[in-house]
């Protein structure tokens, strides 16, 4: 497990990727997470974030756990303003997620592959969700705040009952086809025998919406 100390007040770019941490404790002092700063840490059961985190990097998170450990809930705190691609990428144990009133978008596959996750709460505030950020979750029904402008296509399973508290703009549809395609195309992959990310297509990063 790694506590880290009240002086730091950002964690780099891989910073504790790939290390056998079970636990994560990130004071308030910190405001920055960068990019797969704790990717690749299987074994890792808690992440608790601390109240002044303004941005978590790409991969932040990504394939934290294995199927039947890992963290069953994750609370990102109102200060948090953005979350990269992929930050809670594959997190297979997590159930429920608790969003911050502090976010404006949710980031392609942002919580993509977390297979468990039956729960969110989409705060007010809101204005967009990327492509495939919830792509092969267990959700089964998800409630759009009126804040939310655009949702790209694969943001969510087909199967699932979306329920929008007024008209948004969708960029796509979210049909078989297109899940199958996020899922054959663009899923990001993280490779354990190089400890990095690659894709076997497009990873993400061109879908551009409006």
């Amino acid at each position: 497990s790694v506590e880290i100390p009240d002086s730091i007040i950002s964690i780099g770019n891989e910073a504790f990727k790939g290390n056998f941490l079970t636990s994560i404790v990130i004071p308030n002092s910190v405001t920055s997470i960068g990019d797969e700063a704790f990717s690749g840490n299987y074994d890792l059961k808690s992440i608790q974030l601390g109240n002044s985190v303004e941005s978590i990097g790409d991969y932040a998170f990504g394939c934290t756990d294995n199927e039947g450990t890992g963290s069953e809930h994750i609370s990102i705190p109102d200060s948090v303003k953005t979350i990269g691609e992929g930050a809670f990428y594959a997190l297979y144990n997590l159930e429920s997620i608790e969003i911050g009133s502090g976010l404006t978008s949710i980031s392609d596959f942002a919580f993509a592959h977390s297979s468990g996750l039956k729960e969110v709460t989409i705060p007010s505030g809101i204005e967009s969700i990327g492509y495939a950020a919830f792509h092969n979750t267990s959700l089964t029904e998800v409630f759009i705040p009126k804040s939310v402008k655009t949702i790209s296509e694969a943001a969510f399973n087909p199967s699932v009952n979306i329920i929008y508290e007024t008209d948004v703009e969708s960029t796509g549809s979210t049909s078989e086809a297109d899940t199958q395609g996020a899922q054959q195309q663009n899923d990001p992959v993280f490779d354990t025998s190089t400890g990095q990310w690659k894709s076997d297509g497009d990873d993400g990063a061109n879908h551009h919406y409006d």
